[in-house]
């Protein structure tokens, strides 16, 4: 980590209520603890790590993107059509 420039790491659980999902990790150039603005913002990222990812859709919505990829075709179509 020194070569990069970091010297001292901080990590931020993920939670959700009592369940562990992971961590955030926060590189920091300097030593020392975080200054409390700087630890509540990691909180609040963690927070809403942990809400993203239990509200993602356990599988990917196949039909919304085809549906998003058409639109996108037939929108571009129409403007390419020729004028009279």
């Amino acid at each position: 980590m020194p070569l990069a420039g970091y010297r001292s790491p901080h990590t931020v659980p993920v939670r959700l209520h009592d369940r562990s999902l992971g961590a955030v990790t926060l590189l920091n150039t300097g030593t020392g603890e975080l200054p409390d603005n700087d630890l509540l913002l990691a909180r609040v990222l963690s927070d809403s790590a942990a809400l993203s990812l239990t509200h993602r859709p356990a599988e990917p919505r196949f039909d919304d993107v085809t549906t998003r990829v058409q639109s996108a075709i037939a929108a571009k179509a129409t403007l390419r059509s020729p004028r009279a």
